[in-house]
């Protein structure tokens, strides 16, 4: 009876989270069609995504990102798991989704597997350019609770690849896609993972290739 009873109540309790984040979702809704309706400002709620840069350090030197082409004009460093923990303590009953990247790379970060550890009970998603896939980090990231996996391969060899993603290297991205989808079949693991393909004047030509390569992987 005690059992069942601390059963019941877990599931109960797990069922008001779920409801006070469509709550949520809800009030900032009305907060933004009152705001059109009346040309006013009305910020109700909390936020329901958020995206949190781990790393302000990027290994590549991409011309159209801020960072890469060094347009971007700040500090760099990294985030601190104190910082990051404030973040949850405060948003997690009103988080869908939180997007673990944003300039930098943040598989740079030294700790970086404390934050989807921090954050376990939120959907997680990580967009990283897959240099730092390893047989361990493979395993680490499948059973981190991260949802989504997001790697960009913007061409199919290294002299197409490597006109955008300068400073990349092709074969170090592809076997690091080929190590993570095993280490996926390995643990059992629902994480996705999910092939970026940018298209440009110098790559387009390798889209029937990048689709295969996604589908065999």
């Amino acid at each position: 009876m005690k059992l069942y009873f601390f059963l019941s109540f877990r599931t109960l309790t797990e069922k008001f989270s779920r409801l006070k984040k469509y709550i949520n979702i809800l009030l900032l809704f009305l907060s933004w069609l009152l705001s059109v309706i009346t040309r006013r400002p009305f910020l109700w709620g909390y936020p329901s995504a958020i995206g949190a840069e781990l790393s302000a350090h990027c290994n590549l030197s991409c011309p159209e990102c801020a960072n890469g082409s060094g347009s971007l004009n700040r500090d760099k460093g990294f985030m601190n798991g104190d910082t990051f923990g404030k973040i949850i303590d405060e948003l997690k009953p009103y988080l869908f989704n939180i997007n673990l990247w944003f300039q930098g790379e943040p598989m740079l970060n030294p700790d970086f597997f404390a934050f989807p550890a921090r954050a376990r009970g939120i959907g997680m998603t990580l967009s990283t350019n897959g240099h730092f896939i390893t047989d361990e980090t493979a395993g680490k990231l499948v059973t981190s609770g991260i949802g989504k996996v997001i790697i960009p391969v913007d061409g199919m060899d290294q002299d197409t690849y490597g006109r955008y993603r300068l400073g990349g290297d092709f074969e170090k991205v592809t076997e690091g896609i080929r190590i993570l989808s095993a280490a996926k079949r390995k643990y059992g693991s629902d994480i996705k993972l999910e092939i970026q393909f940018l298209v440009s004047m110098y790559n387009y030509h390798h889209i029937e290739k990048a689709r295969r390569f996604a589908m065999e992987n």
